[in-house]
């Protein structure tokens, strides 16, 4: 379903201090705003993906397995790790908690999230899909990704991660 008050998702990462990934996510919207929940303690939540959530997958360029990010503007969170497509899905554990924070005016909604990645996901070249799920007070959900391949949106379709980042050591 198309959106009726989002009018723009953008998106941007960088890696800092070898191991930290920043992310940010923009989100042009008119009133009604989002649902984004009731804002709470910065824990794992499953299910993130079900209404309002920003996410970043990133793949090992070279390899098949690949990592799912999921960040809720209450702050909750969600890593996991992925063998394959949609494979042998299981929790990432991150070496500290993301740190995630949350800017809303009547014209926009922009979320940032800071984490360091796991030792093994360092010092890779990684393909990358910024993605977004937003969910309108009136139910109407709209998906937003780099670039979406399918008919339906598929955030774990690796043709979808189009951008690159080398991690640092």
């Amino acid at each position: 379903m198309p959106a009726n008050s989002v009018k723009t998702v953008s998106a941007g990462l960088s890696l800092i201090a070898e191991e930290q990934l920043w992310l940010r996510y923009y989100v042009e919207v008119e009133e009604p705003h989002l649902e984004i929940g009731e804002p709470g303690d910065s824990i794992h939540t499953d299910g993130l993906w079900q209404t309002t959530c920003f996410e970043a997958f990133l793949a090992d360029h070279g390899g098949t397995s690949y990592i799912e990010l999921n960040f809720a503007p209450s702050s909750a969170w969600a890593a996991y790790e992925f063998a394959d497509i949609r494979t042998d899905m299981k929790k990432l554990t991150l070496p500290t908690k993301p740190e995630i924070g949350l800017e809303m005016s009547a014209g926009h909604v922009a979320l940032e999230a800071q984490l360091n990645l796991p030792k093994h996901w360092r010092g890779k070249q990684l393909s990358v899909g910024l993605t977004a799920v937003m969910e309108e007070p009136s139910g109407i959900k709209s998906y937003w990704a780099l670039k979406h391949n399918k008919a339906a949106p598929d955030f774990h379709d690796r043709s979808c991660f189009t951008a690159r980042v080398e991690a640092g050591v």
